[in-house]
């Protein structure tokens, strides 16, 4: 997910996904993890799962709870996209298939 817009600030966005975010995501199957990227104009939140079924099945959730959190730290979405990960090397983690 895409947002655009002056977050309240990027460290109160940051923590907003770890405290409230990412507890209600892992209460979905599939659901693997979540990186957020800060730019200086766009913000991007990317969330990982097993299968595209799982992603698929939480979409609708989802895109509500963005409108909502990003209307919070003032900003808005602006762009919605699914990719696959054909391939994944992170320090510290394993690629499961």
């Amino acid at each position: 997910a895409t947002f655009e817009g002056t977050p309240t600030g990027p460290a109160d966005s940051a923590r907003l996904v770890e405290k409230d975010l990412v507890p209600w995501l892992r209460e979905y199957d599939g659901f693997r993890g979540v990186l957020v990227l800060i730019g200086e104009e766009k913000h991007r939140v990317i969330t990982l799962w097993d299968t595209p079924q799982g992603e698929a099945s939480s979409r609708p959730a989802r895109l509500a709870m963005h409108d909502s959190v990003s209307a919070v730290v003032g900003m808005s979405l602006v762009d919605y996209e699914v990719y696959d990960v054909p391939a994944l090397d992170v320090v510290g983690t394993e690629l499961r298939t």
